[in-house]
């Protein structure tokens, strides 16, 4: 089962089309969420949806919590090897499953 509701932009960002979703496995149901952060904002915001959102579920004592974050960014005039370097490393010491540069 699939579904939710339409929602405004936030603050925070704008959520998907259909937000809160849910998706019924035998007998759990098992929310997914996703917002858009502001970059210039993301590590107050995500602070706060810590707060509001992630401890409720952390006091369960069954709750399987995963949080994913996806990062996207463009430049129209590209990005230079020596921060392509600095975010690579970054990427290797943080163990984000992927990332990497694409030319356009």
């Amino acid at each position: 089962m699939k579904g939710g509701r339409e929602l405004p932009d936030t603050v925070a960002g704008t959520y998907r089309n259909h937000w809160p979703s849910t998706y019924r496995i035998g007998w759990l149901i098992w929310p997914e969420y996703a917002v858009k952060l502001n970059a210039m904002t993301a590590k107050m915001e995500f602070g706060t949806i810590y707060d509001e959102i992630l401890k409720h579920f952390a006091k369960l004592p069954d709750a399987r919590i995963e949080v994913t974050l996806d990062i996207s960014a463009h430049s129209d005039h590209g990005f230079d090897e020596v921060l392509q370097r600095i975010i690579r490393e970054n990427i290797r010491q943080l163990k984000f499953l992927n990332g990497e540069f694409e030319e356009e």
